[in-house]
């Protein structure tokens, strides 16, 4: 067995191998209609067989091929890689000489195997391709390899065998650590915001660290002095509540379009609500779906400890955006959060801030609270519609690198 990666020559000199054998068949008729002769119909009668010969070959080598490819799980979570097997195996007598395997590789990529890599297999052999896949995006897609390519001996004409079965996998999202996000400028400004915040908050008595306490309550004067890991002990007023309220609208048709931004906004909620849930500063999460009427609902999620952390992740493993909503879930949110006597901020997280949304959520700043919004980079410019804001921008991609 042989195999190496197809590159763009080998392509194109297979588009230049049919046009020189289309050239030749139509020297050859016209040799034939303007002379005859047995010359002329041999070599034309010879040009005519090559494709007929090529194509009977290519449906021996395809009706005797196997492939079979699996997952150690279909369920997965993106950006972590899971094992990816592919058995390809020539049954039959002839030789298969060009086999490439062309990869889904919109939303998933296979560790060491690129997309159209050609394989070369002797009757009864089998290639073994023991691998890692890594899926890019929260959502249900196909994954793996979605069809085989045969090209004859010559290099000249193919065959496309599309695969009637192919592997479906359930992405779940990922829980990106808070300090992953800091590439923004933004960001950090943000997270300096809440460092010092956290540092403001009165205290008066240390205890003994116990495992799951967060590093920033460390007291190090009190560690230095006993030796001892000291945790603070806040005897200050109960800290008042973070909002998060995610986007749940979806703004296109095209997976390729939505599947990015809306793995993105999981992520970055997911990983706020941790960062908060750790630092022990009670988070409550909105946001909208269709209930069981089919009209849209409003879901409140509370997280104060690592439980109901736990609780939102499998809530949000399952969210559903839509398209064209019932009704507006901004509207909603700023409603419900006015009424919260415990709200000291709220962050938003958008695929897009309208001038309708804006005008939703202008009136926040005036009752006292701090408004922060995080938007795609590419719509930071929407924020205008709001003065004296922090804006977070995001990257959709994130840091996940393939």
């Amino acid at each position: 067995m042989k195999w190496k990666r197809t590159d763009t020559s080998e392509e194109f000199g297979s588009r230049v191998r049919r046009i020189l054998w289309l050239v030749l068949w139509i020297t050859s008729v016209i040799c034939v209609s303007n002379k005859g002769g047995a010359v002329s119909y041999g070599f034309f009668f010879f040009v005519s067989s090559i494709p007929v010969v090529s194509y009977l070959y290519l449906f021996a080598v395809l009706f005797r091929l196997r492939i079979s490819q699996s997952l150690s799980s279909r369920v997965m979570t993106a950006g972590e890689p899971m094992g990816y097997s592919l058995i390809l195996r020539n049954e039959g007598f002839l030789a298969a000489s060009s086999v490439r395997v062309v990869l889904f590789s919109d939303f998933s990529y296979v560790e060491k195997l690129l997309s159209r890599t050609k394989f070369e297999l002797l009757p009864g052999e089998a290639c073994r391709y023991e691998t890692n896949m890594i899926c890019k995006y929260r959502g249900t897609y196909m994954v793996g390899v979605s069809k085989l390519i045969l090209t004859d001996y010559l290099g000249t004409f193919t065959l496309t065998y599309k695969l009637p079965s192919l592997l479906e996998a359930i992405v779940n999202p990922r829980i990106p650590a808070a300090d992953e996000l800091k590439y923004d400028e933004e960001f950090s400004v943000w997270q300096k915001q809440e460092n010092r915040q956290l540092w403001d908050e009165p205290d008066m008595l240390v205890r003994e660290y116990e495992s799951g306490d967060s590093l920033r309550r460390i007291h190090w004067n009190a560690t230095a002095a006993t030796g001892k890991l000291k945790t603070r002990i806040f005897t200050g007023e109960q800290p008042t509540g973070v909002v998060l309220y995610l986007d749940t609208r979806r703004e296109s048709e095209e997976m390729a379009e939505y599947l990015p931004i809306e793995n993105r906004l999981l992520e970055l909620v997911l990983a706020f609500s941790q960062y908060y849930m750790e630092n022990r500063q009670p988070v409550t999460v909105f946001y909208e779906q269709a209930g069981a009427s089919g009209m849209g609902e409003t879901v409140q999620k509370d997280v104060t400890r690592f439980g109901d952390f736990e609780d939102l992740y499998e809530e949000l493993k399952e969210i559903h955006f839509q398209r064209n909503p019932e009704r507006d879930g901004l509207q909603e949110f700023v409603t419900q959060c006015r009424r919260m006597s415990d709200r000291r901020k709220v962050i938003l997280f958008l695929q897009k801030l309208t001038e309708q949304d804006a005008g939703i959520i202008g009136g926040l700043p005036e009752d006292g609270t701090e408004l922060t919004i995080c938007l795609p980079s590419d719509r930071k410019e929407d924020a205008k519609r709001l003065s004296d804001l922090l804006v977070i921008p995001f990257t959709v991609e994130g840091r996940l690198i393939e």
